[in-house]
């Protein structure tokens, strides 16, 4: 069944100037059709046809088909397609759409403006949503000479169109294709494709393809003879998934534009190739697989605005400047920084005046094509030109000429062949890293990092060798793994932490550590090594780690700011060998073995500890307590000093010492003695072997002699001179009785003796200050006269009026209470009164008569 409105078959001059509708015309069949057709004036639909049970076959509006009128959707929706038809809406004033949903068959086909029965549909606005409940379903829409306005939404997530098909003032005219921001054109759900023209400009918001096969097409069908002049990006254009990327094209009379916030691709929607047939400007971001420049004038420029944009590659994917000798041109970023590049070709980076591409000319342009067929990105010595490039992926071999900033983006250079800087600066701003790599000989000039450098390989070792010029990182500079660097008269300036996973050859390169706290990873052979601060900083090394420096190294603080020296694992030694000059002063090392043969021996420098041939001792100083008790004992303290009297703790081990400065006892005669690292008391003036840990070494003293007496040790080199200790040396408790002078060996009877002395000592003989009273006694007999108990006075006393009665043969000894008596004095002979003997010499005889003493005088 049809139902006809202002086409009835029977007029042969069917005549209705206009049609509205206000309620609704359903169908209880799902195959009828029905047609609406005005000649002059317009259709008006305020209501729906068909609803969601029952839909009409074809539907077919026709508004004005002689003249004038227009089609208006004002509100309710047009449900079809329920058979193997289609639903036609044209307007020879025009067509606004509100909804329309075609349901069932995939056969079935949306056709706004086509011509169906009008020849012209002005322009077309899309105030609603066009959707379908089939996968395969088609949409087109069709003006002759004005825009294409869409409002809303043409298909979904759920169910997509087939081949979308938009042509904006198709047959002549400047109508333009303008998607308003928010809506979405979804397809894609069979093997088809989207395509977009317009005469004038294209302005898209968002393009969602969800079939790998299919194709987004802008300004790119056959049925437009002319691209767009100009098509504009707003929104993002998306693909389908991680690994199944429909691809795009795009094509112009003029430019095509990126807005900021608009994304050619997203992270799970990328896009495949994108193939550019005009310039390309924007301000978003292409994440893309493939990307292609072709034709008479394709020329992509991402990033020229001061909001600059990035090209970034999905996994496994290249990107594709093809340029001929038409004059293509490719400008990345005049301003901006580009993400990652990736060229099938050669690449040398050159100075020039420009960024464009020119496969005819060498001397202009900042990027191009050069005779021998490489890819030369350039850049110029004049801000115009310079070149702000993220990373870039070379096969063969990359070639830098001219200088290469990444402004505030990073550098990354990547090729499977050498890397060649012939001349230029590769450099960055604003804490952008920079990382190279490459494989074989390469060659670096000049390089200067506002962030990290790091020197990578590729599949097989990479060589970087570096003549008189200076190589830059204000972060960790990094020598990785399977990389030689092979430096000249090189200047390494290093604010970050210096690295070495791989080899360096030093040549005769300098290499100045800038920065604050900074540290030295994995072993190296430097020419210069040099760390000067003003303010008090710490430099670490790996523990276990080997320094050699075989010319100068030069390490220094500043006066109560010292450079600390220090291991990264606290307690395991770092190795230096420093084999030329050493200018160092002012450190502070701990954890170090110094393993060349001659000390460091830094100028006003700290030894804290755990250090190797650092520091030579210039003397060493003895401490303890002052003063001790005779026969008593204390532990002392020897350290080792350098020459600026800093302690050093490198002073270790087994060291021959001399003890001296203390006398032997009085009675009993015993000599003072320091214990060795045994334990065993040595006398002094003997060798005496002591241990040292950390510059102190320790040994237990006795001393026996009271005095004051100045301790002195050497170990044969360095003595304690000037830095003896003083030790008063006191008098232990009474304890016997000693003479300290002896009668005459032989008195006379009734005659007065010459005085003698005792004292009262302590168990070593010192004198002590007690009053005790001491008394004498004779062996034998007894003393005739004389004061035979006298107290003593200071610990002394002195007996000078002895006289004893008979002759006889004694000895004397003194006692005094619980003391030890003094013991036998000498042996005294007391003999009677004294008569002068007489001498006679006859015939040669001598005799001596009478008396008992002989005296002779002159």
């Amino acid at each position: 069944m049809t139902i006809q409105i202002g086409n009835n078959a029977g007029n042969p001059t069917p005549y209705t100037p206009s049609i509205t509708l206000n309620g609704s015309i359903t169908s209880t069949s799902a195959n009828n059709t029905i047609i609406l057709k005005s000649t002059t004036g317009d259709i008006t639909l305020n209501g729906n046809i068909g609803d969601t049970t029952k839909q009409f076959g074809t539907i077919t509006i026709s508004a004005g088909t002689t003249s004038g009128g227009a089609f208006n959707q004002t509100t309710g929706t047009i449900y079809g397609g329920a058979g193997s038809t289609a639903i036609n809406i044209d307007g020879k004033g025009g067509a606004t759409i509100n909804n329309i949903i075609c349901y069932s068959n995939p056969a079935n086909a949306i056709n706004i403006g086509t011509g169906g029965g009008t020849s012209a549909t002005p322009s077309v606005t899309l105030n609603g949503t066009i959707t379908a409940t089939a996968n395969n379903d088609t949409v087109t829409i069709k003006t002759s000479t004005g825009d294409i306005n869409i409002n809303g939404n043409i298909g979904d997530t759920t169910h997509q169109f087939g081949t979308i098909t938009i042509y904006a003032s198709s047959v002549s005219g400047t109508g333009s294709f303008i998607q308003a921001p928010g809506t979405t054109i979804t397809g894609g759900a069979g093997t088809v494709s989207i395509n977009i023209d317009a005469r004038g400009s294209a302005t898209i918001d968002g393009v969602v393809s969800l079939n790998a096969a299919s194709t987004i097409n802008i300004g790119q069908t056959n049925a437009v003879a002319n691209p767009p002049t100009s098509v504009t990006f707003t929104g993002n254009i998306t693909g389908n998934a991680i690994g199944t990327n429909p691809p795009l094209v795009v094509s112009s009379n003029g430019g095509i534009t990126e807005n900021s916030g608009a994304n050619l691709g997203t992270s799970l929607l990328p896009l495949g190739t994108i193939q550019m047939n005009a310039k390309v400007s924007g301000t978003g971001t292409f994440l893309l697989g493939n990307m292609q420049s072709k034709g008479s004038s394709g020329h992509i420029n991402v990033g020229v605005s001061t909001k600059p944009g990035a090209i970034t590659q999905q996994s496994g994917t290249v990107l594709t400047l093809v340029t001929d000798s038409s004059g293509n041109v490719i400008n990345l970023n005049a301003t901006g920084a580009i993400g990652t590049v990736s060229v099938p070709m050669r690449v040398s980076l050159a100075g020039t005046t420009n960024n464009s591409v020119s496969a005819a000319s060498t001397s202009s342009g900042g990027i191009y094509i050069d005779s021998a067929g490489a890819l030369r990105l350039n850049t110029t010595t004049t801000a115009s030109g310079s070149i702000n490039i993220g990373t870039v992926n070379i096969p063969t071999s990359l070639l830098v000429i001219g200088s290469v900033t990444g402004g505030s983006g990073a550098v990354t250079m990547v090729t499977s062949g050498v890397m060649t800087q012939s001349a230029g600066t590769i450099s960055t701003t604003g804490g952008a890293n920079i990382s190279l790599t490459s494989e074989g000989a390469s060659t670096l000039q000049t390089v200067n990092s506002a962030g990290t450098l790091t020197l990578f390989k590729n599949s097989s070792a990479a060589t970087y060798t570096i003549g008189t010029f200076t190589i830059t990182s204000a972060g960790t500079f990094t020598i990785s793994p399977g990389v030689t660097v092979t430096a000249g008269a090189t200047t390494f300036n290093i604010s970050g932490d210096w690295t070495d996973n791989g080899i360096f050859n030093a040549g005769t390169s300098a290499v100045n550590l800038t920065g604050t706290n900074q540290a030295i990873h994995g072993n190296t052979t430097f020419y210069d090594l040099t760390k000067t601060v003003s303010t008090a900083r710490t430099l670490t090394f790996d523990a276990s780690s080997t320094q050699t420096i075989s010319h100068t190294l030069t390490l220094a603080g500043a006066v109560g700011q010292n450079l600390s020296l220090r291991s990264s694992s606290p307690g395991t030694q770092w190795n230096i060998n420093p084999q030329g000059t050493r200018p160092v002063s002012r450190v502070d090392v701990q954890d170090s073995v110094n393993t060349n043969v001659t000390p460091i021996n830094p100028a006003n420098s700290v030894d804290s500890g755990n250090t190797v041939n650092w520091f030579t001792a210039a003397y060493l100083a003895i401490t303890g307590s002052a003063s001790m008790t005779a026969g008593g004992s204390q532990i002392i303290t020897i350290k080792a000093y350098d020459s600026y009297n800093s302690f050093i703790m490198s002073y270790v081990g087994d060291k021959s010492m001399t003890f001296s400065g203390a006398r032997t006892s009085v009675n009993p005669v015993v000599s003072p003695t320091a214990s060795d690292k045994t334990s065993t008391d040595i006398n002094f003036g003997s060798p005496t072997t002591v241990t040292f840990v950390a510059g102190v070494g320790t040994s237990t003293m006795k001393l026996y002699k009271a005095e004051t007496a100045a301790i002195n040790v050497t170990d044969g080199t360095v003595t304690a001179t000037g830095h003896t200790l003083s030790v008063t040396v006191s008098v232990g408790p009474k304890s016997k009785l000693l003479f300290v002078t002896q009668p005459l060996p032989a008195v006379t009877v009734g005659f007065t003796w010459r005085s003698f002395s005792i004292q009262i000592t302590d168990f070593w003989g010192n004198q002590t200050t007690d009053t005790d009273s001491i008394t004498i006694s004779p062996s034998s007999g007894s003393f005739a006269s004389g004061t035979l108990t006298k107290s003593a006075i200071a610990g002394l006393a002195t007996f000078n009026d002895i006289t004893y009665g008979s002759p006889a043969t004694i000895t004397v000894s003194g006692s005094s209470g619980s003391l030890t008596p003094t013991g036998a004095s000498i042996s005294i002979f007391v003999h009677g009164v004294i008569n002068d003997a007489r001498i006679k010499i006859s015939n040669a005889t001598l005799k001596i008569l009478g008396g008992n003493r002989l005296r002779i005088t002159q």
